[in-house]
């Protein structure tokens, strides 16, 4: 990527700039795998069979207030023709897909779907939407294996850590490109790819319509590029934002902080080489899409 990563100096605490190119695999991988506590893979059946299950995209597990759910995009859930149904025994049942862990079934009459923010246009939306988990067994079975981001959590110190321009982020979720199911007599096996991308905040970046704000992703598809020519499956993926140390002495990296700061909803197409990936932001997540939800 042609675009810089801030990295702390853990000896002397000031700033340096890198490409992200220049992160280790190894890195990319371990913070993935760390990140991956909060992700999920969003399906649904209407009979409850795993074998039927219909991708719908990307998640993020949060709570806010006394409600724990999975906050996603509107699209994700509401498609024409084919609402997500859930709130009675006889919608839909939906199916998660967690890090290292077989399908999640929750069943419908512990759902409660919020419309958190309408889209008016693909590109811009706004395209917000929180799958709420009513407690029941599941829920506490989510809670023992996963984690859930407080979005309580004060957006304007969180836009001052990982906000600005310069700071480096990944965009998470489950490319469709790469999903596989197959079916042995009883036993249906899902591989579904959770991957990372990695990107930082360019002064471009930072759209903003009316009370919503964007981050977007620059992505270069060049003949180097290994990534996927389509991100259909990571809407509704989580952004997050990351604060990465290198040590002087040894060149090692390390995570020193991360918080979640965007849901991703859009991808342009690919025009001379590049495309970008736009999200929500800080400010769209934490306050502006709740206002209407009691």
């Amino acid at each position: 990527m042609k675009s810089k990563v801030k990295v702390t100096k853990m000896a002397v605490g000031k700033n340096e700039m890198m490409t992200i190119g220049d992160l280790p695999r190894d890195f990319m991988e371990e913070t993935g795998h760390t990140l991956a506590d909060y992700s999920v893979a969003l399906g649904f059946s209407e009979n409850g069979n795993p074998t039927e299950m219909l991708p719908i995209g990307s998640g993020v597990l949060v709570r806010k207030g006394n409600c724990q759910g999975i906050l996603t995009a509107h699209h994700c859930i509401h498609k024409p023709g084919r609402d997500l149904q859930v709130g009675h025994t006889a919608g839909d049942t939906v199916l998660l897909l967690l890090k290292r862990r077989q399908p999640m079934k929750i069943p419908p009459e512990v759902l409660v779907k919020h419309a958190l923010a309408v889209p008016k246009t693909d590109d811009f939306g706004p395209d917000l939407a929180f799958l709420e988990i009513l407690p029941c067994p599941q829920l506490g079975s989510l809670q023992a294996a996963c984690s859930f981001w407080n979005l309580d959590k004060d957006p304007t110190k969180i836009a001052k850590g990982f906000g600005i321009v310069g700071t480096p982020f990944a965009v998470i979720g489950f490319p469709e490109v790469f999903s596989q199911k197959s079916v042995e007599g009883l036993v249906t096996r899902f591989k579904m790819k959770h991957m990372t991308f990695y990107y930082s905040i360019v002064a471009d970046g930072l759209p903003a319509r009316e009370c919503w704000d964007y981050v977007e992703a620059n992505c270069l598809h060049d003949e180097k590029s290994d990534l996927p020519k389509t991100f259909a499956g990571v809407s509704g993926g989580p952004v997050w934002g990351l604060k990465i140390k290198r040590d002087k002495k040894t060149g090692k990296f390390s995570l020193l902080d991360f918080a979640l700061i965007g849901i991703a909803f859009f991808q342009t197409g690919i025009k001379n080489e590049e495309q970008r990936i736009r999200a929500h932001f800080i400010k769209s997540i934490y306050r502006a899409c709740w206002k209407k939800l009691k």
